[in-house]
Order: C-alpha cells, then sequence, then structure tokens
C-alpha cells in the first residue's frame, strides 16, 4: 500500500509538470514594431492549451514605471486537440525609453464553476521594446483625412476617409485597454458606417490604423 500510494504521488507530479509545461504564453507582439513618443501603441498576446474549448473570463492591464502587466484569466477543459487564442491591449502612448511586457497567463480548468474558481499562475511571457523620441514628420494619413463621428456616440459611428487609401482597420478598447471591436475595410473611401450597438455607454478609446500610419482618441456612447 504505501508503494502504491507513493507511485500515485509521483504520477500526480508528472502530470502536474506536464500540464504546466504546455499551457503557454506563445508569442507577444507590439504594433507599430518601432513605436515613437507620438504613436498608440497596441500589444497582442497570444496564449495556448493543450485542450479546449477554452474561454477568457477577465483581464488586468497595469503599468509600473516601464514596466507593463497584461494579466488575462483564462477557463479551458482539457480534451483532444488544442486551443489558441489572442489578447489585443491598448497600451496608449508612451515617453521614450525601454519597456519590457510581463503577459501573465493564469488558468482553471474547472469550466463549471469559472465565475468563482481559483486561478492558478501557470506562465509568463516577456517581451521588451524601445519607444523613440517623435521625429516630427507628419502622419502621411493625418486627423483630416480620416474622421470618426458623431463623438458622443450613439448606436452607428461612420468613419468618412477623404482619400482613397488601401485599408482602414478601426479598433476599440474599453478602459482596461482590452479591444472590444475590431474590422478592416479594404479599398476605403467616403463613409464607413459601423454599427456598436452591441457595446455599452461608457468612455473607449479608439485607433484608426492604414498604411502603417495609427491615429488615435477618445470615444464615447450614450444613448
Amino acid at each position: 500500500m504505501k508503494h502504491y500510494f507513493m507511485w500515485c504521488i509521483s504520477m500526480l507530479a508528472v502530470v502536474a509538470g506536464t500540464h504546466a509545461q504546455t499551457v503557454a504564453v506563445s508569442s507577444i507582439e507590439v504594433q507599430p514594431a518601432t513605436p515613437a513618443a507620438n504613436d498608440f501603441i497596441i500589444a497582442s498576446v497570444t496564449t495556448e492549451f493543450p485542450g479546449g474549448p477554452c474561454s477568457r473570463e477577465s483581464y488586468l492591464k497595469t503599468i509600473q514605471n516601464d514596466t507593463i502587466i497584461l494579466n488575462a484569466f483564462y477557463c479551458y477543459q482539457s480534451g483532444s486537440g488544442g486551443c489558441t487564442s489572442t489578447d489585443t491591449f491598448a497600451i496608449g502612448q508612451l515617453p521614450p525609453g525601454n519597456y519590457v511586457i510581463r503577459a501573465m497567463l493564469n488558468t482553471s480548468n474547472a469550466p463549471a464553476v469559472c465565475g468563482s474558481a481559483t486561478y492558478l499562475l501557470r506562465d509568463i511571457g516577456l517581451a521588451s521594446f524601445t519607444v523613440t523620441t517623435a521625429t516630427g514628420v507628419p502622419d502621411a494619413v493625418n486627423s483630416g483625412d480620416m474622421l470618426l463621428s458623431p463623438n458622443p456616440a450613439g448606436d452607428v459611428i461612420f468613419v468618412k476617409v477623404n482619400r482613397n487609401v488601401p485599408f482602414v482597420t478601426l479598433r476599440i478598447f474599453d478602459l482596461q485597454g482590452k479591444m472590444v471591436y475590431t474590422d478592416t475595410f479594404t479599398s476605403a473611401q467616403g463613409n464607413l458606417k459601423i454599427t456598436l450597438s452591441h457595446l455599452p455607454e461608457g468612455l473607449y478609446s479608439y485607433s484608426l490604423h492604414t498604411a502603417g500610419v495609427l491615429s488615435a482618441g477618445r470615444l464615447v456612447i450614450a444613448r
């Protein structure tokens, strides 16, 4: 009986070690790749799980001096195949300097009670980037070329593109920096109509991106 008990403990240790190694932060991407002080910075964190399905339950972003901490809390169920998920966070503008991103993946494998489950830190991903001094070179597409209205908005907004561009990507973020809406329009020119009736009232930030240029601002939704 004693040997059987020790064997069970050993097998649990092996399973736990394997589980911890296969739940991972697989990549961290910063956009733009070489940001300047006048750029609106976005970070995308991709995580991988040994089974599925997986769902993000909550998230938290904090900035402490030169360290940006991105916490994601996931619920997943072990099974066949795997699950990959990407979360996009709005960092915003930062002063010139060197920065580190700590992406912290917390998981619970009890889907039935995920809302009240205890989450365990499974992996930490690290990435570094440098913010350079603003060059002062005007954007290829400035605020006069792309206009978002009305602001405050109700259920619908319009993005007016005053000249032909290959694409326009709109991203909207909540106060925690989590992306809550994204869409890309190709061969964009004129008025682009976007429905936001699924978003609750409140304060958001947004970015408009085209041909490597980012323009950002605040958006109020009030009905």
